[in-house]
């Protein structure tokens, strides 16, 4: 029975080892305006969440970029 129990922990510790969140971006224009992108949360451990969040990112900029927005350091 014990080792069964091991099983399990082992098992379902990739997926509870938490979440982990992509840092935002920060965008501004010419005007002075500003855009964030993100933060996006992911899955640890889990591929398919990793690239979601990625994708979702690209995105998010590259939607940003083609209105003339450039990436900033931070939003101040």
């Amino acid at each position: 029975m014990k080792s069964h129990s091991i099983f399990w922990l082992l098992c379902a510790a990739p997926l509870v080892a938490g979440c982990v969140t992509v840092n935002p971006v920060y965008l501004k224009d010419a005007n002075g305006r500003t855009a964030q992108c993100g933060p996006y949360t992911e899955l640890a451990n889990i591929p398919m969440e990793t690239e979601a969040a990625e994708v979702k990112m690209r995105s998010c900029v590259s939607g940003y970029e083609r209105q003339g927005f450039e990436r900033v350091a931070s939003p101040g």
